[in-house]
């Protein structure tokens, strides 16, 4: 028997060796490691979100370290490295980072002590590196300190590399080439991702060129589209929720279903965003992509289970769902802009003529056509300077009336959602609410209807028995203790979670390419029709109930008739007609004339820029445009960064006409200032095609004795072929000046080999300037001058009028101006054009 039990107990003991090497495999990852590249990381996102997303996955890491926690709750195996990259000068940027980290990086609860949490926020700061990237080599240096930390790590790490474009979508694909053509991992067999952040595109057509770009350098799992309403906590549990009940998932149809509401209000107005809202507005900013992905998670079709294959299939029924969304309609969308939107704006872009026609508010009823939801309305709103800060779905189960402001101060009818009744009214209609934020709670709650039995709530979500959550006893027109309740179990914010998906390899929080060009098309209809259409104008908190509105054969109508408005826009619509039948000639003083709206001249003269940049690339592989300063260029710089090709910007060199005698990179009295404020930092020219104008040199501005004009003109001799500039965009003065060759000045005079010059003869706020001169600027092959605004009227008419003679050029400079081998070409607006009393009165 020795024998056989000596056999046995070997065996035995093989197999519990075999048991606890398995149990050992099966436990242990190998660990992975993510390098972010963060661009933009001084912009406004980064210091509003992402450095304080990246803080906090940094402490979870370091306190679950201190704590020994168990190996499965580990997240050592999910480590990451941040640096961060922009264009400015990398002790500017290095302030800028320290000043983010010491006012909006916060400590909290959850990292612990006081003391520990600010010791731990330094060190993580002194980890973060910066470089400065002005040009495709600079990403080389950045992507070599990236290497060399890899190979610190142990052998067995899995590495991604992460490149986070926190920056404009105009510099995504110069960034991206920039980072495929100098930073090569494959040797340490690293894994790229992209993350980019919205806007992408400014319609359909932008964002399939745009997301072809992206395609042709990365394969579509590698992109990473943020939408971080996706990440915020209740959003989180709504697709848990539905799985849970099959009760009330067997509800959610046009049998039971009257009405679906996606709301997100807030009470804040556009702030410093102005520039970039003119070219968004709260369609695109907020329906196209954010209340569009929160109307899919309601209506798609549940997959089977809640397993990691699920998650793909829960992809693509997003997918199948926009397929099925109807495009949208201008008689289902409404428009309001609060009132103090035009006076805000004015300050921070002075000459655009688009801003009275932004939307701040819009609503929109979506038709999904299916057996399921045929005839259900998806009600989509939100805005800014609202009543109230509140986001939530509430899916009103079978009137017409909908409250959007001051809804707790309204009866409660047969046929309105609104009440102050604090007592449950016969008419109360049952719902389900996904308060996702704010609002008139202190915790994001999933809310049903006691009528619609007591749902089961799943594992991501705690039932809420305590009143106190409620800070008013009006809940979504009913009383709270009418629902039943439950809040999340994780509670992190929005983007923590995104930075941890990134880290653990997810993409529940992430937009697919055909997701976001599905959504596009949703939403171009209405983009197309609202640069037409004057919003409803509201004052902040709209007291007058003024947005209010009702649902009436399949369109929407405000329920309140603004008088005054309407009245106005009946007078504005006899103008545009007017302005449309005016007849305006097709030259002016011997030249070709554009004229048109001031947004469509500006529209026109970017097409011929684009035009004439795509002739001269592919004629010589590089385009020279020159842009003299004043506020009339602002408007035709904020549509070149719109609508500009991207690919061409690489070859595109961009020189001044003319600069004022001020500190460049402080002062917005600067032209390069301005043009780079509205231009330049939104798209990818190299910053060595930037040509600046030298008035500053050695701390001295504009002095003679440096020489700053004849290094001007070293650099035009050395860059332009033949002095000739493809196309140079000039201004008009009210007394005629162009550039900064005023009346009378001497450098009117200038010899043929004189190139820039330097005057005095400026107004009295800048007197010195450095200016090309005439016969620099007539070398040009194309020339526009670009007249806007009533105040040009009289100068034009007064041109018009002088007869040819000695001395004209010395009394209006902008006569001086006639190219030798090009043409000319003005781009008047009919401001400028009919100007006067009469056209004021008629708008």
């Amino acid at each position: 028997m020795a024998p056989f039990m000596t056999v046995r107990a070997t065996a035995l003991a093989v197999a519990s060796v075999l048991l606890l090497l398995n149990t050992y495999l099966h436990c242990y990852a190998a660990p992975q490691h993510t390098g972010i590249i963060l661009i933009g990381g001084t912009g406004d996102l980064a210091r509003k979100y992402l450095w304080q997303a990246f803080f906090n996955a940094y402490m979870k890491r370091e306190i679950q370290d201190s704590e020994q926690l168990d190996v499965e709750k580990q997240l050592d195996e999910y480590s990451f490295s941040v640096v961060t990259g922009g264009r400015s000068h990398a002790g500017v940027a290095t302030t800028r980072l320290k000043d983010i980290f010491d006012n909006n990086v916060k400590c909290s609860d959850a990292h612990g002590s006081l003391s520990v949490c600010t010791s731990k926020k330094g060190e993580f700061f002194d980890k973060v590196t910066y470089y400065q990237l002005q040009r495709a080599e600079d990403y080389t240096a950045m992507c070599a300190s990236l290497q060399q930390n890899f190979e610190r790590l142990p052998s067995d790490t899995k590495i991604d590399v992460v490149l986070y474009l926190s920056v404009p979508p105009s510099v995504f694909r110069q960034s991206l080439s920039d980072f495929s053509a100098q930073c090569d991992f494959s040797k340490q067999n690293v894994r790229a991702k992209v993350v980019l952040e919205k806007p992408q595109g400014h319609d359909h057509q932008s964002a399939l060129r745009l997301s072809e770009e992206l395609l042709q350098l990365f394969e579509e799992e590698q992109l990473h589209r943020t939408d971080h309403y996706l990440a915020k906590s209740l959003v989180r549990t709504i697709i848990p929720f539905r799985m849970a009940n099959p009760q009330l998932e067997r509800m959610l149809n046009r049998d039971h279903v009257d009405r679906v509401e996606i709301f997100l209000k807030e009470t804040v107005g556009v702030e410093e965003r102005h520039l970039s809202y003119n070219e968004m507005g709260v369609i695109r900013d907020i329906f196209q992509n954010h209340l569009t992905q929160l109307l899919t998670l309601v209506a798609l079709d549940l997959p089977a289970n809640q397993s990691a294959a699920a998650s793909a299939i829960e992809k693509a029924k997003v997918v199948r769902v926009l397929q099925q969304v109807l495009p949208q309609t201008s008689q289902r969308v409404l428009l309001g802009q609060y009132a103090a939107y035009t006076f805000e704006a004015d300050r921070e872009i002075p000459e655009s003529n688009i801003t009275s026609f932004v939307p701040t508010f819009a609503a929109a009823l979506v038709k999904i056509p299916t057996h399921r939801w045929r005839d259900v309305p998806f009600i989509l709103v939100s805005g800014k300077k609202l009543d109230q800060r509140s986001s939530y779905i509430r899916i009103v189960f079978k009137d017409g009336d909908v409250c959007v402001t001051n809804c707790h101060e309204q009866s409660h009818g047969k046929d309105d959602v609104k009440s102050s009744d604090h007592h449950r009214s016969k008419d109360a209609k049952a719902q389900i609410v996904f308060q996702i934020g704010h609002g008139a709670v202190k915790l994001p709650l999933v809310s049903v209807s006691k009528s619609l039995g007591e749902p089961d709530w799943p594992d991501s979500l705690d039932e809420v028995i305590d009143s106190d959550v409620f800070l008013q006893k009006n809940y979504h027109g009913d009383h709270p203790q009418h629902f039943y309740h439950a809040t999340p179990v994780e509670k992190g914010d929005a983007y923590t979670t995104v930075i941890e998906e990134i880290l653990q390899g997810k993409r529940e929080s992430f937009v697919s390419t055909r997701q976001l060009l599905l959504s596009w098309r949703v939403w171009d209809p209405v983009l197309e029709y609202s640069p037409r259409k004057r919003p409803r104008i509201y004052d902040a908190g709209d007291p007058a109930s003024l947005l209010n509105f009702v649902m009436r054969d399949g369109s929407l109508r405000f329920s309140a008739a603004d008088v005054a408005q309407e009245t106005e826009e009946l007078t504005f619509s006899a103008s545009l007609h007017h302005l449309h039948q005016a007849q305006t000639p097709a030259s002016f003083l011997g030249h070709r004339m554009v004229s048109g709206s001031r947004e469509s001249v500006a529209v026109q003269l970017a097409r011929e820029i684009e035009q004439a940049a795509e002739a001269e690339i592919a004629a010589k592989g590089v385009f020279h445009v020159a842009f003299s300063g004043g506020t009339s260029p602002i408007l035709l710089w904020q549509t070149l960064a719109q609508s500009f090709a991207s690919e061409y910007w690489a070859h595109v060199h961009v020189w001044q006409v003319d600069e004022r005698c001020v500190h460049a990179a402080a002062d917005s009295h600067s032209n390069l200032f301005q043009l780079d404020y509205h231009l330049l930092r939104f798209v990818a020219v190299p910053w060595v095609h930037v040509h600046a104008m030298p008035v500053e040199l050695a701390g001295r501005l504009c002095d003679s004795e440096l020489q700053g004009a004849r290094l001007y003109s070293d650099s035009l001799r050395r860059h332009v072929s033949n002095l000739q500039l493809d196309f140079v965009v000039l201004g008009l003065g009210a007394d005629g000046h162009t550039g900064s060759l005023f009346p009378k000045s001497p450098a009117l005079s200038a010899d043929s080999q004189t190139l820039v010059t330097l005057t005095d003869r400026g107004p009295k706020d800048t007197p010195f300037r450095m200016t090309l001169t005439l016969p620099m600027l007539n070398r040009a092959k194309r020339v526009a001058v670009l007249v806007t605004g009533s105040e040009k009227h009289a100068i034009l008419e007064e041109l018009e009028g002088v007869e040819g003679g000695m001395g004209v050029v010395d009394k209006y400079p902008i006569l001086g101006v006639n190219p030798a081998n090009g043409t000319m070409t003005w781009y008047v607006d009919y401001d400028a054009y009919l100007g006067g009393e009469d056209f004021d009165n008629k708008r």
